[in-house]
């Protein structure tokens, strides 16, 4: 079922919510990238509901600059959990998952308890207990050689000027800022072939996170471009993972 999780300003932000049944479920709460719809994550949420899952797919507002987006998904995880008795949710599990600009979402959402609370349901916390990201901007001044324009020009938009005209945005804004030893158990899956966000982030961001102690896993699609989790033979490969890793840490 489709609900309305927040009201921003005149936007209804909504949610496509998988219940489980009975019980205290954990929660798996997907992100989906630009160009994206919430029905991106739909095969993986239907497929975590049946080993028992919670899970929602997330709309979030794309124009806003940051950090409005990372915002409405702080108010989805408070939002599941101020209604954890009536969906069956047990609120001490709840997992991030996002791709691509998701991913980036799912990946502050992880990173930055306490900031950029909005909205309703002030008195829910919005920390995950582990996070799974798909070929996620983390880092968003590295736009490479072999990234696309257009990216550059949304992260332009969406942080207010270029890496050397908004750096301290940049930083507050990029993942990387925020990695210790103390961040949820995260799982990275990326292609080596993505010319949209660098397989080169996901490589250093494990590295980052494994030298400051944390849990930190990479599974590498190898020749595989952006959003190859989208399609076959991927879908099958990384929902394998996805579901390996969410039995120790979901």
């Amino acid at each position: 079922m489709t609900v309305v999780y927040r009201q921003a300003g005149v936007t209804e932000l909504s949610l496509d919510l998988f219940l489980a049944g009975a019980g205290d479920h954990p929660a798996m709460v997907f992100f989906h990238g630009l160009g994206a719809a919430t029905d991106q994550f739909w095969p993986q949420a239907r497929a975590f509901r049946a080993q028992g899952y919670v899970t929602a797919s997330v709309d979030y507002r794309i124009g806003p600059a940051f950090p409005g987006p990372v915002a409405d998904a702080k108010a989805a995880v408070r939002w599941l959990r101020a209604r954890s008795r009536e969906y069956g949710i047990d609120p001490k599990r709840v997992t991030a998952v996002g791709g691509s600009f998701g991913g980036h979402l799912a990946a502050m959402l992880a990173a930055t308890p306490g900031m950029w609370e909005e909205g309703e349901n002030l008195d829910q916390d919005s920390t995950v207990g582990a996070v799974i990201l798909l070929n996620p901007g983390l880092d968003l001044a590295d736009a490479g050689p072999s990234v696309r324009p257009a990216v550059a020009e949304f992260v332009k938009a969406y942080l207010g000027g270029t890496p050397e005209e908004a750096p301290s945005t940049y930083r507050v804004a990029s993942a990387f800022t925020y990695v210790k030893a103390t961040l949820p158990p995260t799982l990275l899956l990326h292609g080596t072939d993505d010319q949209t966000v660098t397989y080169a982030q996901a490589v250093a961001y494990r590295d980052a996170l494994k030298a400051a102690g944390g849990i930190v896993e990479l599974f590498t699609a190898e020749g595989a471009g952006h959003a190859f989790f989208n399609h076959e033979p991927w879908l099958t490969r990384t929902l394998a993972a996805m579901q390996d890793f969410a039995k120790t840490y979901g």
